[in-house]
Order: C-alpha cells, then sequence, then structure tokens
C-alpha cells in the first residue's frame, strides 16, 4: 500500500510540474527570445519535457540518490535566475527612473 501510493503522489507531481511548464514555457520564453516559435504548440513541447525526463532517468539510472542532486541544483538555478531577473529589472527601473513597483508591493 505504501509503494502504491507514493508511486501516485509521484505520478501525480509529475503531472502537476509537466502542466506548469506547458503553461509557462509558450508564455514567457518567446516573449523573451528565449524558445523557438515552435514551443507554442502544445505536442511537440510535451515530446520534448517527456524526452529531457527519460534521459535524465537513464542518466541517472531512476536513482532518488542520484537524482536529488540535479533537482537541487535546479532548483537553485532556477532560484538564481529569478534574483538575477528581479536585480537587472530593478537596475533597468531605477536607471530609467520608472517606478518598479517591487518594493512597493
Amino acid at each position: 500500500m505504501y509503494d502504491a501510493s507514493t508511486i501516485a503522489i509521484l505520478c501525480f507531481a509529475g503531472a502537476s510540474a509537466l502542466s506548469g511548464l506547458l503553461h509557462l514555457i509558450p508564455r514567457y520564453l518567446p516573449k523573451f527570445g528565449m524558445a523557438p516559435d515552435w514551443v507554442a504548440a502544445t505536442r511537440p513541447l510535451v515530446c520534448v519535457i517527456i524526452g529531457v525526463c527519460i534521459v535524465v532517468t537513464l542518466i541517472f539510472r531512476a536513482s532518488v540518490e542520484e537524482q536529488s542532486a540535479a533537482y537541487a541544483t535546479g532548483v537553485m538555478v532556477l532560484i538564481l535566475s529569478a534574483c538575477v531577473a528581479v536585480m537587472s529589472y530593478e537596475w533597468f527601473a531605477s536607471s530609467t527612473g520608472t517606478a518598479s513597483g517591487c518594493a512597493t508591493g
């Protein structure tokens, strides 16, 4: 029962992450010139994301201990890139004299 519930939880977590990526990637990356036009199509994007997941699983041999470092690195890169994005936005807003809105909430 424990194994079945763990597998179900991981399946739902993976589906949730895939759903989030499918909504975020076509919405934000092309706006900043960081993605080709085909990412707006859902089917190719799903295939690319699943392909990356399969490659990562094969590289780390589906070991939770081996994937934990890659996951932690990915989370840290995500947080760092968000910090850099906010910092550069604030720097640009202060140099042009526009109100940023980040400091006021």
